[in-house]
């Protein structure tokens, strides 16, 4: 009788490294969101180099990683800011590369 191996867990990279619009996160949310039910997931690595982008997509992507129920951790490599920089805060460390420009949490209007 064989035995079944047992499934090993993994690490799962998501990147993050486009602009974060609504029409380029649907399918990280999406992707993100099943991951909370695979029980083969250990943890999530957000590969980060971004701009950033609009407030509502930013906000979505964000609460989408913070209701995780696994272990998340943040690398920007590359740029990380705005809203960029707001999606790396939901995970429970953040790293970046001594070359990364990183920060700033805000918005930008023009009049």
């Amino acid at each position: 009788m064989e035995k079944k191996a047992k499934a090993e867990k993994e690490i799962v990279i998501v990147p993050i490294d486009t602009p974060i619009f609504d029409f380029s996160v649907d399918f990280l949310i999406t992707y993100v969101k099943k991951l909370r039910f695979d029980n083969n997931t250990a943890g999530v690595v957000l590969l980060i180099n971004s701009p950033g982008g609009a407030v509502g997509a930013t906000e979505r992507l964000y609460t989408t990683i913070r209701g995780l129920n696994k272990t998340v951790y943040a690398v920007i490599a590359g740029l990380g800011a705005s809203g960029a920089y707001y999606t790396a805060v939901a995970a429970q460390r953040i790293y970046a590369t001594p070359s990364s420009w990183v920060g700033n949490i805000g918005v930008i209007a023009f009049l």
